[in-house]
Formats: C-alpha cells, structure tokens, sequence
C-alpha cells in the first residue's frame, strides 16, 4: 500500500492537494490495514480519502468489506471516494453502500478539476 497527498493528481501548486489523500491498495493488502490507512488520512485532516482499487485485491471483494467502512464512515471528517474497475464487484459494492466510485484516476482527477 501507498499513501499520498493530492499533489501526485493535482499538482504540487494546486492549493487542494493538501486536502484529498491518496491510498494506493496492493492486491495483497488487508483490509484492516486499509482502514487504518484512512483513519490516518482522517488525521491529516484530508477533507477527501481516494482508496484506488487494483482489479483484484484482498481488502475489498465482498460485500461486508464494504459494510465495515459504512459503518465507520460516520466517525471520519473525510469523505472516502474509491476508485475502481468498472463492471460487477468492488466498485459496484462501494456505489451500493453509497460511496462515490470512479472508473479510473483520471476521471477522479477530471472531476476535481470540475468542481
């Protein structure tokens, strides 16, 4: 797993880097270890958490992987985006708990860039 700030999206000019955090799941990460990587992020004070999902990983296949960071989710600050592969599985878990999903980095990136 990696962790980072808005600057490797953003750029290191743009003053939002400093509020989104990057985790970079391996395929082989526990999902606990996950978590405590965004509760981490939540420290920093990131207003954002992006968990980049690879198209297979250990941390979050199942449903009820999803269930234990919705229920966490009311004790963060920070609001946790994933991104992940499009079609059946993880991405579809997290838009169904309600967690907002993008496809790929770049169209996350895009979206910031929008707003």
């Amino acid at each position: 797993m990696k962790q980072g700030n808005g600057t490797e999206i953003l750029g290191p000019n743009d003053p939002r880097a400093a509020s989104i955090g990057i985790i970079h799941v391996s395929p082989t990460d526990e999902r606990r270890n996950v978590l405590a990587a965004i509760i981490t992020q939540d420290k920093f004070g990131r207003k954002q958490v992006a968990v980049v999902l690879p198209p297979q990983n250990k941390a979050f296949q199942r449903p009820a992987d999803f269930d234990d960071l919705k229920s966490m989710r009311n004790r963060l600050k920070t609001e946790v985006v994933f991104i992940a592969p499009s079609g059946p599985g993880p991405g579809e878990f997290a838009r169904q708990r309600r967690f907002p999903v993008y496809s790929s980095l770049q169209s996350y990136v895009q979206a910031r860039h929008e707003e």
